[in-house]
């Protein structure tokens, strides 16, 4: 597990570094937590590609730069990327939430929001690892943006790309949608995790990459509700 930890307190990381460390051992026996630590954001972004971090825990204040910022720029690197938000202003993270942070720790609370926290991670690390086998292909389930419906075949859009296969879509409906996937309109199925916004006025979510994906005017309703009460689950 690579953790990496920015915030221009270095005092603080010291502290985060230890926290960290002592719970994850707790969780996560066997497995090595390896904790590096940044005192600015230019420098994690720097090396962020060479080290590809299971999570960051980025503070939101850092001197004169902006932890949103920051936090932008990581996600553009990987979208994939488990970010949570350290504060010492709680009314800071209401704006955080465009970037689906797993969560939000303030810092006078660390120790104890920490542990809490470990629950989310630990169910969120378990999703990220779940497979799924689309015609004789296997996938993170976390890294399928969509899947689509093709005569007898199945359109699988990944972060890696496109492939068209030899599949049933109906048999993987009722799986998917316990991973947070919805069916936007008829034989489509997409991964929340990528909606970007919803443009209701012309019915359509607006994916990760800007792409548009048509929402079915029968199940619109029912499809934006569902798509609401993921976000607020996955913001708590």
């Amino acid at each position: 597990m690579k953790v990496a930890v920015c915030d221009d307190n270095r005092e603080f990381c010291e502290k985060e570094r230890t926290t960290i460390k002592d719970v994850f051992k707790q969780y996560f026996q066997g497995e090595d937590c390896q904790v590096d630590i940044y005192n600015d954001g230019q420098t994690i972004i720097s090396n962020y590609s060479d080290n590809a971090y299971d999570m960051v825990f980025l503070d939101l204040e850092l001197g004169d730069e902006n932890g949103f910022d920051i936090a932008e720029q990581i996600v553009l690197m990987n979208n994939d990327a488990i970010i949570i938000f350290v504060t010492s202003h709680e009314n800071l993270v209401y704006e955080a939430f465009r970037f689906r942070p797993l969560g939000y720790i303030v810092k006078d609370r660390f120790d104890r929001e920490f542990t809490r926290m470990m629950v989310k991670i630990v169910d969120k690390l378990i999703k990220m690892r779940q497979v799924i086998e689309l015609g004789g292909e296997k996938f993170y389930v976390d890294r399928v943006v969509s899947i689509a419906t093709q005569k007898r075949k199945v359109c699988v859009k990944s972060l890696k790309g496109e492939i068209l296969l030899a599949d049933s879509y109906t048999r993987h409906v009722a799986e998917l949608e316990k991973y947070g996937f919805v069916q936007s309109s008829k034989g489509v199925l997409i991964n929340m995790k990528y909606i970007k916004s919803i443009d209701e006025d012309n019915d359509v979510f607006v994916m990760y990459n800007n792409e548009r994906v048509p929402i079915s005017r029968r199940r619109k309703k029912d499809v934006i509700e569902e798509y609401r009460k993921f976000m607020f689950d996955n913001n708590r």
